[in-house]
């Protein structure tokens, strides 16, 4: 995988896209951080319609946070 510092490449994307769809529903789903917002996910996974489908999955099924910088 990638760190979002940088676009998915084509198999990264299909290869998180069936992470997120293989545990969608199921008790051990995975964890997930990142400090970018949901929205900027488009542009790191780089495949419109890849990334509409794991941010529907992910935005529905999982516990989101916002952490604030600790100074």
């Amino acid at each position: 995988m990638t760190s979002g510092l940088t676009h998915l490449e084509k198999q990264n994307q299909l290869d998180f896209m069936e992470l997120i769809e293989d545990r969608h529903g199921k008790r051990k789903q995975p964890l997930l951080h990142h400090n970018s917002p949901m929205a900027s996910w488009f542009d790191i996974i780089g495949e419109e319609t890849i990334a509409d489908a794991v941010l529907d999955r992910l935005a529905h099924t999982h516990i989101k946070s916002n952490l604030k910088e600790i100074v």
